[in-house]
């Protein structure tokens, strides 16, 4: 099994995350019989350094391609746990950097100006659970759903994202692409048995989130 690790790079990298969890992951990867491959690519539109990766690996033979950033500290066995989730796309758990700490785990509210709203799955078993949102901070992708896609698989912001007197389609490209996805049919999962830490001043992770709803419950 083949698997391309794609990660948009801001300027600077957390040490944290590069010398230290990066290898971690490709090394438990390798060590279960993965062919591991490894794209990075700066600037500022992250959308179009997902494009850029997607791109070079569709040349390639990987089946895979798993969507990391480098702002976040992942479990060393993620690519092992959502390959054997056996689904075209499941992201990881993770969390907002400010309070509440919401998961980046969404279903649709019905509202057209918020029209997701974000999951709580405390709770849950250590599986995986389809869900209508999931951002791209441990997304894992079959190539084949890429492919099947065609000129829909580019990733995109919503057309009002950057506009400031609109309300609606402010969506950003992770959840553009869970919807488009889900017009060509597939579904979306996340894996409760990934959870993740998105790097702040410290990493912020499940903990802080269920402390936050406790203090105002």
């Amino acid at each position: 099994m083949k698997v391309g690790i794609a990660i948009p790079t801001p300027q600077f990298v957390s040490a944290q995350f590069a010398l230290g969890n990066l290898p971690l992951i490709i090394s438990d990867a390798k060590k279960k019989g993965y062919k591991v491959s490894l794209l990075y690519k700066s600037g500022v539109r992250t959308d179009s350094n997902r494009n850029h990766m997607l791109k070079e690996y569709l040349e390639t033979d990987v089946d895979y391609i798993l969507h990391i950033d480098a702002d976040q500290i992942y479990p060393a066995d993620i690519i092992d746990k959502l390959v054997k989730a056996n689904v075209d796309i499941i992201g990881s758990v993770y969390f907002k950097r400010s309070k509440p700490y919401d998961p980046v785990v969404y279903v649709k509210s019905g509202n057209e100006v918020n029209p997701y709203r974000p999951v709580d799955l405390k709770g849950y078993g250590p599986h995986h659970y389809e869900v209508d949102g999931i951002g791209f901070g441990g997304m894992l992708v079959k190539m084949d759903v890429y492919r099947k896609m065609g000129d829909d698989k580019w990733m995109v912001y919503g057309k009002n994202f950057h506009n400031p007197t609109k309300d609606t389609h402010k969506e950003t490209h992770d959840l553009v692409f869970c919807q488009t996805a889900q017009k060509y049919g597939y579904k979306i999962y996340v894996h409760n048995g990934v959870q993740c830490y998105h790097i702040a001043e410290v990493p912020i992770g499940k903990e802080d989130y269920e402390r936050c709803r406790s203090n105002n419950a």
